[in-house]
């Protein structure tokens, strides 16, 4: 019976949510499908309004994989011929270890983090540049260099950035059987938007020591807040508290001393 190729649109609110259910739904390895982002979703005006799910077009072998109940918002499904719709441009074909890595040490970590990146970047039929990969306390840090689908990779507000770390985070961590922390990087973004953030806090907490008044910050991301509230736990003049909910967190810096009241900008 001849294999054919199935084309999968799926719906849903993160990249890396909808790669990874994917994945588990129909049972597939990284080099059993590929995928590309049609487009990237957005939270909207305050997580409410005008907010845009994430749209990603999947194509597998029909012999691979069967359509389960999805948990996306909404499926189609099309027969697609593989000479007119598979691009020719992707990246070499990495072979991945199925077997248990538990006990495996740190430059064993590094080469299947790599490998991992580039199968993932390569499924995208992005030009990857230079992947490496080092080891710090602990923590793997991926560095994509030279790479001219930089600004894709990195995506709006660095979302795309984000999800593509979410999903390497959770195939090292299935391979590894054990938490690790893997973050990656495209040509020093991230380090870029943290100086960024840094002197923006700066500048905030000697105009909340100036005025009195407190500010309150746009809503943040998690990691994004962390380097805010370490930052102003350095002043000892004041305070942060966090306001708000799920994507839609605030931080408020106040002088120390002052009551919790309206916050204004």
């Amino acid at each position: 019976m001849k294999k054919t190729l199935k084309e999968t649109l799926v719906i849903g609110k993160s990249t890396s949510k909808i790669i990874s259910d994917f994945m588990k739904e129909h049972n597939l390895g990284l080099n059993d499908f590929k995928f590309e982002v049609m487009e990237e979703g957005s939270s909207g005006f305050l997580g409410l309004f005008g907010s845009k799910p994430t749209t990603i077009k999947f194509i597998y072998k029909e012999s691979k994989a069967h359509l389960i109940k999805s948990k996306a918002k909404k499926i189609v499904k099309t027969s697609v011929k593989p000479e007119k719709k598979i691009k020719k441009k992707i990246g070499k074909k990495i072979s991945f270890k199925k077997e248990s890595l538990a006990n495996s040490n740190p430059e064993d970590i590094i080469k299947i983090t790599k490998d991992f990146a580039q199968g993932i970047l390569a499924k995208m039929n992005i030009t990857s540049g230079d992947v490496e990969v080092t080891q710090e306390n602990g923590i793997y840090y991926v560095t994509v260099n030279n790479s001219k689908d930089a600004g894709f990779i990195i995506g709006k507000e660095a979302k795309m950035l984000d999800s593509l770390q979410h999903l390497l985070n959770q195939m090292v961590n299935k391979a590894e059987k054990k938490k690790i922390q893997v973050i990656i990087d495209v040509d020093g973004y991230r380090d870029r938007r943290k100086k960024a953030l840094l002197e923006k806090v700066d500048s905030i907490a000697k105009r909340v020591k100036e005025t009195g008044r407190s500010y309150t910050f746009e809503p943040l991301q998690a990691s994004n807040r962390k380097v805010v509230h370490q930052r102003i736990e350095k002043d000892n003049a004041l305070r942060t508290r966090t306001i708000g909910d799920g994507s839609r967190k605030r931080v408020v810096v106040l002088p120390v001393n002052k009551p919790t009241d309206k916050q204004s900008k």
